[in-house]
């Protein structure tokens, strides 16, 4: 059970999160974090060029199944 932190009394739990929860947010984070980082590095031609139809082109393979997946995606001139 979690009690009041005296030297804390506007402080309250927002969430309660498992070990697995909290991997799940870092994985989450770092996953973001890489991104920023290969589009700060990269210009968007290659972006649009090279980089997203490889990344069309792998997410094939490991059979994801998306609700919302857009239109375009893995249609069959980006294959």
């Amino acid at each position: 059970s979690i009690g009041v932190d005296m030297d804390h009394l506007q402080s309250h739990d927002a969430a309660m999160m498992t070990k697995r929860d909290c991997r799940t947010v870092f994985i989450q984070v770092a996953q973001q974090s890489r991104l920023r980082s290969i589009f700060i590095k990269n210009k968007i031609e290659r972006m649009a060029s090279e980089l997203i139809p490889k990344a069309m082109k792998q997410s094939t393979f490991s059979d994801d199944d998306w609700e919302d997946r857009p239109e375009w995606w893995n249609s069959e001139s980006n294959a």
